[in-house]
């Protein structure tokens, strides 16, 4: 019975920090770096998360002399004014997107050797929140134009 004890799961968390402290070597980095771009999941979300931060970018130059100079962008707020933000606000979910994009990819590289699973997840995680900026600002734009 004893033998079917796992480690604590406290050893988790540690994982994370002796990644951030301890820096690999060049070679696995080298190593996990190709297994990392050959892993079709990572990849194809993180393409198409920066494909669809391009498509957000593109909406907002396009549409934005168009645009109002206030816009619904709180629609969780009570109705009136607190539900309105101004045309520039477009840009936070697209900037949001960014630095999502710009930060998953090096934390999926970092933990893709131990954990690829963790590493889909980020990256999947990545797609997520760029796709949903894009619903967001197609809708808010059709509301308005």
């Amino acid at each position: 019975m004893s033998g079917l004890i796992s480690k604590p799961r406290t050893q988790f968390g540690f994982f994370f920090l002796r990644k951030l402290v301890n820096l690999r070597s060049d070679q696995q980095d080298i190593a996990a770096r190709g297994k990392f771009t050959a892993d079709k999941i990572l990849l194809f979300s993180i393409l198409l998360s920066f494909i669809a931060i391009m498509i957000c970018v593109f909406l907002v130059i396009v549409f934005y002399q168009k645009l109002p100079p206030v816009l619904p962008l709180f629609n969780q707020l009570s109705w009136g004014e607190a539900r309105l933000g101004t045309k520039i606000q477009l840009g936070i979910p697209v900037s949001i997107a960014a630095i999502v994009l710009l930060i998953n990819p090096f934390l999926s590289l970092l933990f893709y050797k131990e954990l690829p699973l963790v590493s889909r997840i980020i990256s999947i995680t990545t797609l997520t929140v760029a796709v949903l900026s894009l619903i967001f600002i197609i809708r808010t734009i059709r509301i308005v134009v």
